[in-house]
């Protein structure tokens, strides 16, 4: 069947917005498309302005009938799909001013290495390890979904383990290597979260990658899962390593917060925050802070004193953790990002200045 015009259009748009290497693709009725491309949104002032007739259309093209039931009803729906051979997006479809429009996100076709990431040793010896939680954090567009991506994908390549995946939607996809890769979509494969890890604890997976969690209270589950030698990694929606340790802790009941901090300092792995920062000359780097669950961090969290946390981050050798403040001084310093860029993004300026010598 010959596509229709707007399925013309919509392709020629995500092939645009794929060439421009922009993350990130908007179809709002009554504007022109927009992008994002290096952390800013841009208008694609060439193409023409979205049409309430253009995106029924695509939706037609875009979703199958139970998801057409499920956007009717919930008046939202997040979703993955490969459009073609080597072009896979995320969609968010939702209402708005009494109109459909359409968010996508655009996933390579295949996960970046982590050797081409250039990160320290810290981060490859996390991936390596056969048990205990890894948490990856951070704000919305700060290149977490990228770094969990590679680090699956340097365990697939590099050991044989069996590797399942909690993801909703599934965004990269990955083909078994070395080890056996199982991904999982909540609402399609398995019903919700709860399912899929009474699954994982009745089978013997290796590795454990839950995409995005909303509810803290999981982390639980997920302590109680590394507990019995799995190597679990989740994605959070959190700042910096104090707010990760500090907000897990407090989402539970007080009565059952020394059980948490037992569970979190005996099975945590690391913790890795990461932010995409501006890079001189164009695109973006990523700087991170990271926390090794190294004996000196399990002391500290299980006797509550986390807010010695970010002391241990500033004076920790560089292959155990990582200050971010650190780690945007060596990007200063190597010209990979200005001064400025660093103060905006430190989480203790005064610390930052003093590493650099501009007190």
């Amino acid at each position: 069947m010959p596509a229709t015009q707007s399925e013309i259009i919509f392709h020629h748009l995500i092939t645009s917005a794929f060439e421009q290497k922009a993350v990130e693709l908007f179809l709002f009725p009554g504007q022109l498309p927009f992008i994002r491309k290096d952390g800013e949104i841009k208008i694609l002032t060439d193409e023409s302005i979205i049409t309430t007739t253009f995106v029924n259309e695509i939706l037609n093209f875009l979703l199958d009938t139970n998801q057409k039931e499920e956007f009717e009803k919930q008046k939202q729906i997040i979703f993955s799909k490969e459009l073609e051979k080597g072009v896979r997006a995320k969609f968010n479809i939702l209402r708005q001013k009494n109109l459909t429009s359409i968010l996508i996100k655009l996933i390579p076709d295949r996960p970046i290495s982590l050797e081409s990431l250039k990160l320290p040793k810290v981060v490859t010896d996390l991936a390596s390890f056969d048990q205990g939680l890894i948490i990856i954090s951070g704000p919305k567009d700060s290149g977490r979904t990228t770094l969990l991506s590679a680090m699956v994908d340097y365990i697939n390549r590099n050991f044989t383990k069996y590797i399942a995946t909690l993801e909703h939607p599934i965004e990269y996809l990955f083909i078994s290597g070395k080890s056996l890769v199982e991904q999982r979509e909540i609402g399609r494969d398995v019903l919700n979260f709860d399912d899929g890890l009474k699954s994982v604890r009745n089978r013997p997976v290796d590795v454990l990658v839950v995409s995005e969690v909303e509810d803290l209270k999981l982390i639980f589950e997920l302590l109680q899962i590394a507990q019995k030698g799995v190597l679990v990694f989740v994605i959070l929606d959190i700042s910096s390593v104090f707010n990760v340790i500090k907000q897990i802790i407090e989402s539970f009941e007080q009565e059952r917060q020394n059980l948490i901090r037992l569970l979190l300092g005996e099975n945590l792995a690391g913790i890795i925050c990461t932010r995409l920062v501006p890079r001189l000359g164009g695109g973006r780097v990523l700087a991170l802070e990271i926390l090794n669950g190294s004996p000196a961090a399990k002391t500290i969290i299980k006797e509550g004193k986390i807010y010695q946390i970010n002391n241990l981050l500033q004076i920790a050798e560089k292959e155990l953790s990582v200050s971010l403040d650190r780690f945007l001084a060596d990007l200063v310093r190597s010209g990979e990002i200005s001064f400025e860029k660093a103060i905006k993004y430190c989480i203790d300026e005064n610390m930052l200045r003093s590493l650099l010598g501009r007190v």
